[in-house]
């Protein structure tokens, strides 16, 4: 699964290329897939859900529309972005100051992962179900 949100990511990040001209678009990952992602989590997910930036709203805008829910390339991954308000999930600024960069180096996306207790504070506004087996 992992594999598959990289191929996604690496298909948006060389789609926003064409119209960066030099910005990043951070990307703080949550959800489902930061799991599946930091943890091996084995698990299928949808969606690959980011907080939304607090710069970078254009280049967001665009990843949106390319590859946003019922998009062409949202169902030729498989996959699709969906943009979380940061006030959705709980999410104080404390959280981004210690988010740690992923590894892999792309060109326009930087993405981000919570620390783990932050991430899981993430999953208790709406708290059904799989939230709670995600935070166990």
């Amino acid at each position: 699964m992992k594999e598959r949100i990289i191929r996604f990511l690496n298909a948006m990040n060389t789609s926003l290329e064409q119209i960066a001209n030099g910005e990043r678009l951070d990307l703080y990952h949550i959800g489902r897939s930061a799991l599946v992602w930091k943890h091996g989590f084995q698990a299928a997910t949808q969606d690959v859900d980011v907080v939304a930036p607090v710069y970078g709203e254009r280049l967001m805008k665009a990843a949106l529309d390319l590859f946003g829910v019922g998009t062409p390339k949202a169902k030729e991954y498989g996959l699709y972005l969906e943009e979380v308000p940061s006030g959705l999930p709980p999410v104080w600024h404390g959280c981004f100051k210690r988010a740690s960069q992923a590894n892999e180096q792309w060109s326009v996306i930087q993405l981000f992962h919570f620390e783990d207790h932050d991430l899981a504070v993430t999953k208790m506004k709406r708290f059904n179900a799989r939230d709670q087996e995600d935070i166990r």
